[in-house]
């Protein structure tokens, strides 16, 4: 009798069990969802920057599990009673979500950085097809959002597991953290504070300091005016370019780049590389070794690209921080700060970083870069000592005026903001700063003996004081501010006013100017601007290049130049002449099939290619080409990786070298690298062929099935050049090559590293 009451308790518990699989099932999705956003961002950012945190990743793992369980409990606890129409539709909702996340991490581009990155890297927003497309996505997934909501649990799992795929590669690449702690200046050696008492160069450059700034703030500011007694000021010069390595590098030889070649051929050839390609040290700049040659002491603060000299001949110091490194919050909340930074919509990444100052862990107090630059400069000069025999040469490259702009009225950090204000305030402070290490100089008997200069490296892209015709006006930069370096020089022992001279000058007058002033013998370019030497009138030229400075030294070349040329004032619109474009990209023509790296493994780690070179390493100027299209790869060491393409292998990808204009096509189907030869093939037979011709502009070539069976890796190559084959069941057509009929034509098998001549007559025309 009581069968039937059991029967019903059993399917009383098989509804509640199925009732309970039919309502949780759903659910473990969002479970993934709080796997990816509070496991998988974190990770990977630490993976990314774990140099700028103080924890481990074993700490890091232990509080992410315990975070991440208690996002997905509570969760759970939350949607727990939503009917199943609406977890589904918060599924499709979250997958939208996760997929933008994605594409934010992975595939947004900030110019270089993010840690200190300039004023300009957060100020962008997304394209109007990236709108329409995300548009586009969004209201098919609204259109399809039942279909989409019966698959949620594997399209969440395979994007679990590529995600988690990928960031296990990242962690087994990831670098230890750094334990440099030498920034400090109160690690310097006695010697940088030591001058001699008969003969010293002070050079000073206030990185983005510009020449019509400082007209505009001497003349509201008479304190200031004063302060620079004995200087010349020259308000007509003209910066070579405004990216500063290249510009450093004009300043210390007196040769421009003029956008021809490999930077780093420039740059060694000016004595602005550390060492030679053969290990050996590399020249010093002109100007260095003319001192250094005369007995000079040499002693280089450069706080940018302060490795870019060899240091065999010269004490270096490469930071600015007086006091000792800055507080910074290296914890979670600076974790926090990447993360979000990486995946918020542009106009919110502002908000988490905003120009210099991070929102969660600004609490730390961190001083800017600016700002602690100019501290250096308030507090240099209180250790100053004349205790050298020898003369000696000081240069000190410091981040100030440059932006982020974090500079308040009273000259103390604030707020980042991007106004002319906040410009013009940070650029005082700067001069200011500057002012205290010039009194502490005559306090110490260094300043009357000394030779000082005080110049930009170039401006800060402000109109006012110079020519501007307009949006659209070609004769002139877009940011000509940027043109308008700060140039001041003080003789020894001078004593008169701030003085001004409208002499055309330019930047790379500098070297000649120091040592004539000097009578060192020299064959540097550039004019003496304190000489007594009649006006002449001068050609003078600005260069601006593409693409941007980080991609430049990545790629090791510029690939367009535009040139202007100055005749007269740079003050004057007339002077400034239609400028000359050089175009000095790479052309598909111009590259040479060849081995570019030798290929040993390669491998697929969820979203990412991963492939492993023997050899040389992979250089930071390569790059891929993937159906036409040109792709960044990452590099560690001698693997780099790559985004997985579309349609993948079956995917037209090449590695190209630009510096020694090689391309090498890379084969993932067949796991055979193109670094072959035609005088390393033998000669042989790959296919029997029965005819062949012409269709207009292909080539068509008919082979016999009975005999060797075709490879599908195999291509044709003619004078250096080398072209796919559509292949068919018997036969396969190719593009008529340019040198057809005047150079031989080989079928190749790169599998069996055979070559076949594929003669031609005119009558197979």
């Amino acid at each position: 009798m009581y069968e039937p009451l059991r029967g019903h308790t059993l399917l009383m518990a098989e509804v509640k069990k199925t009732n309970f699989l039919s309502r949780g099932k759903p659910l473990i999705w969002l479970g993934l969802v709080c796997i990816y956003i509070f496991a998988v961002l974190p990770l990977s950012v630490f993976s990314l920057y774990q140099s700028e945190l103080n924890f481990g990743l074993v700490t890091l793992l232990g509080y992410i599990f315990i975070l991440t369980l208690l996002a997905v409990l509570f969760s759970f606890a939350v949607l727990w009673k939503l009917p199943g129409a609406w977890q589904g539709n918060l599924g499709v909702f979250a997958l939208i979500v996760s997929a933008y996340i994605f594409y934010n991490f992975s595939f947004t581009q900030y110019g270089g950085k993010i840690i200190d990155a300039d004023p300009d890297v957060f100020d962008k927003t997304h394209s109007l097809i990236f709108y329409a497309a995300a548009s586009a996505i969004v209201g098919l997934a609204v259109v399809f959002r039942k279909k989409i909501r019966t698959h949620l649990l594997p399209i969440f799992l395979i994007f679990i597991f590529a995600n988690g795929g990928n960031l296990l590669f990242s962690l087994a690449q990831t670098s230890p953290p750094r334990t440099d702690s030498s920034g400090s200046t109160g690690s310097f050696e006695n010697n940088f504070f030591s001058f001699s008492d008969e003969r010293n160069i002070i050079h000073i450059v206030l990185d983005g300091m510009q020449g019509t700034l400082f007209s505009q703030i001497v003349q509201e500011n008479q304190d200031i005016s004063a302060a620079f007694q004995g200087f010349v000021h020259f308000p007509d010069t003209l910066a070579s370019t405004d990216i500063t390595y290249l510009s450093t590098a004009a300043t210390l030889s007196g040769k421009p780049f003029y956008g021809e070649g490999l930077i780093s051929d420039y740059m060694r050839g000016v004595g602005m590389s550390a060492e030679n390609d053969d290990g050996t040290d590399s020249p010093l700049p002109p100007l260095l070794a003319a001192l250094r040659d005369n007995n000079f002491d040499l002693d280089i603060l450069a706080a940018p690209g302060s490795g870019m000299l060899a240091r065999k001949h010269y004490r270096n110091y490469d930071n600015t921080d007086f006091d000792g490194p800055a507080t910074t919050d290296k914890g979670f909340a600076k974790l926090l700060d990447l993360t979000l930074v990486r995946i918020l919509p542009w106009p919110a990444k502002r908000y988490i970083y905003k120009n210099g100052s991070w929102h969660f862990s600004r609490e730390t107090k961190q001083t800017p870069r600016a700002n602690r630059a100019a501290n250096f400069l308030r507090n240099f000069g209180r250790d100053i000592q004349l205790n050298n025999q020898k003369p000696t040469y000081k240069y000190i490259h410091v981040l100030t005026p440059h932006g982020p702009w974090t500079t308040a009225a009273d000259c103390v950090p604030a707020q980042a903001t991007n106004s002319k204000s906040a410009i013009y305030i940070q650029t005082e402070c700067a001069l200011r700063a500057a002012i205290v290490l010039l009194e502490d100089m005559k306090s110490s008997k260094v300043f009357g003996n000394s030779l000082i200069l005080i110049h930009g490296d170039h401006g800060i892209c402000q109109s006012q004081g110079l020519p501007n015709g307009g949006a659209g006006n070609e004769n002139f930069p877009k940011c000509i501010g940027n043109s308008n370096p700060l140039f001041l020089i003080k003789k020894p022992n001078a004593e008169h006013a701030l003085f001004t001279n409208n002499r055309p000058a330019a930047l790379t007058d500098i070297a000649a100017t120091i040592l004539d002033t000097l009578s060192i013998p020299h064959q540097i370019d550039g004019i003496n601007v304190m000489g007594n030497a009649p006006r002449q009138s001068r050609d003078r030229y600005y260069y601006q290049f593409k693409p941007n400075r980080v991609e430049a030294a990545r790629l090791d070349r510029v690939t367009h130049v535009r040139r202007f040329n100055v005749r007269g004032s740079m003050l004057a619109a007339k002077s400034w002449l239609p400028p000359l474009d050089q175009d000095h990209s790479i052309e598909e023509e111009q590259l040479k099939h060849g081995g570019v790296l030798k290929i040993d493994q390669w491998g697929q780690s969820g979203s990412s290619i991963w492939v492993v070179t023997k050899g040389a390493p992979p250089k930071r100027h390569m790059y891929l080409v993937i159906e036409g299209k040109k792709t960044l790869i990452s590099i560690s060491k001698n693997t780099f990786t790559f985004p997985v393409p579309n349609l993948f292998p079956d995917t037209d990808i090449a590695l190209i070298d630009p510096v020694r204009l090689m391309k090498q096509k890379l084969n993932f189907k067949s796991n055979i690298f193109d670094d072959i030869t035609l005088a390393s093939l033998t000669e042989g037979t790959i296919i029997t062929i029965e005819r062949k011709g012409r269709s207009g502009s292909s080539i068509w070539v008919v082979w016999s099935e009975e005999g060797n069976p075709a490879s599908q890796n195999m291509y044709v190559e003619s004078d250096g050049k080398r072209y796919s084959l559509t292949l068919a069941k018997s036969h396969f057509t190719f593009r008529t090559p340019e040198s057809f009929a005047s150079k031989p034509l080989y079928l190749i098998d790169p599998d069996k590293l055979i070559k076949q001549e594929i003669k031609f007559t005119l009558t197979n025309n």
